[in-house]
């Protein structure tokens, strides 16, 4: 009877509903599911990737899971491991490499691309006179002759571009340095060339040698 079609039909979409209201509740619970065994750990490797490449220190990750994404965790947690054991030696290195450079009686000074002062030793302090906060920054021509400031740019600059990584500065003639007090001073000195971090610097080695002069004078006199 009508009544009856209407009662099955009624029924029919009631159940539609429901299996719509499950459908829905069941994509619900995979999706969260999805998102906490997934999505949130590629989120969070993600993020740890980032903050590496940004040179930011990264907590060691600990793989929860035997799948792809915890052999990915496991990868990522050597990688940052191995970055730690990496920067923890170069550290170590600068130390060792700074202990070095401020034992040493020589002048030892590095300067950038610019012709300014980035690192003026303990050596440099006494032969010139100067301290290291009163020359970093400065342009390295304070510490020569004016004779031999006005051609250093052109000589470093072909220096830059040659093919040599090192070589005597005595090569084109006798030099010498100029104290804070602006006494003139013979010297021996060498110059070498390294690029770190995108930036090419120049390290000088400088000997003051008004002794060894003196005792030649004397010698010949």
């Amino acid at each position: 009877s009508l009544a009856s079609a209407e009662r099955k039909a009624t029924l029919t979409y009631v159940l539609i509903v429901v299996a719509v209201v499950i459908l829905l509740l069941l994509v619900t619970l995979v999706f969260i599911g999805l998102r906490r065994r997934v999505l949130q750990p590629l989120a969070a490797l993600n993020e740890a990737s980032h903050r590496i490449g940004r040179g930011e220190q990264v907590e060691p990750i600990t793989p929860l899971r035997h799948d792809e994404i915890g052999e990915l965790a496991e990868a990522m947690d050597w990688m940052v491991n191995e970055l730690a054991r990496r920067q923890r030696e170069q550290r170590i290195g600068w130390a060792r490499l700074e202990a070095v450079i401020d034992i040493s009686n020589e002048a030892i000074l590095s300067i950038n691309e610019q012709g300014r002062i980035v690192l003026f030793n303990k050596g440099a302090e006494v032969i010139f006179g100067y301290s290291a906060g009163e020359m970093l920054g400065e342009p390295f021509e304070r510490l020569m002759p004016e004779r031999l400031a006005a051609g250093h740019a052109a000589h470093l600059r072909r220096f830059a571009e040659g093919p040599y990584r090192s070589q005597v500065m005595q090569d084109r003639g006798p030099i010498c340095g100029r104290r804070k007090d602006g006494a003139v001073f013979p010297a021996e000195a060498s110059i070498s060339k390294m690029q770190v971090n995108d930036q090419l610097l120049f390290t000088v080695i400088l000997r003051d040698i008004t002794e060894r002069h003196r005792a030649e004078a004397a010698q010949m006199g």
